[in-house]
C-alpha cells in the first residue's frame, strides 16, 4: 500500500525484508533552512514525536515485534508541538 503525505514522500507498508523504514513526523516546525544558517526559531522539535503516544506505539511495535504499523491512518504523521 502506498500513501502520499504532505511532504510528497511515498511510504510503503509493510516493511520489506532487509530495508530500513523511514517515518517522518511533523510537529509544525519551520522548514529546514537551505543555507548553512541556524533555524529562525529557538524551538527544538526533536522531542515532539518522542512525547506522542502514537509515535511511541509505532516505535515499540517496530523495536519489539519487528513491525512497522500505520498509526496515522494512511495520512501524514503529526505530533503536537511540545
Amino acid at each position: 500500500m502506498f500513501t502520499r503525505s504532505r511532504c510528497s514522500l511515498r511510504v510503503a507498508i509493510p516493511v520489506r525484508p532487509n530495508l530500513d523504514p523511514l517515518v517522518i513526523w511533523d510537529s509544525g516546525s519551520d522548514p529546514i533552512p537551505i543555507d548553512a544558517v541556524p533555524p529562525s526559531t529557538s524551538r527544538d522539535p526533536h522531542g515532539d514525536p518522542r512525547n506522542d503516544p502514537e509515535a511511541r506505539r509505532q516505535k515499540a511495535a517496530f523495536l519489539f515485534e519487528g513491525e512497522l504499523i500505520d498509526v496515522c491512518d494512511a495520512a501524514a504523521c503529526t505530533a503536537a508541538a511540545g
